[in-house]
């Protein structure tokens, strides 16, 4: 997988000048024992490590996924 940002700490921190034009980053497939399925945004490489190993460990998950996407941040949206 590629990603612009290695840790939380450094899209933290391009998150707060209030723009990220674009960035790499990856999405998890999880898939619980009951059918749902949840598509969840991963900005840095260690949450998507941190968040693979949990999910994997679950035992109320039943797969898990991944892809490759781009995204942008724009704190305007938010307010």
């Amino acid at each position: 997988m590629k990603f612009t940002f290695k840790t939380k700490a450094s899209y933290d921190a391009a998150c707060r000048t209030g723009r990220i034009d674009h960035y790499d980053m990856a999405r998890i497939i999880k898939k619980f024992n009951s059918g749902e399925e949840w598509d969840i945004p991963t900005h840095s490489e260690e949450e998507f490590n941190e968040l693979m190993e949990k999910y994997k460990s679950d035992p109320n998950v039943a797969e898990v996924g991944h892809y490759q996407d781009v995204s942008f941040y724009d704190l305007e949206e938010y307010l």
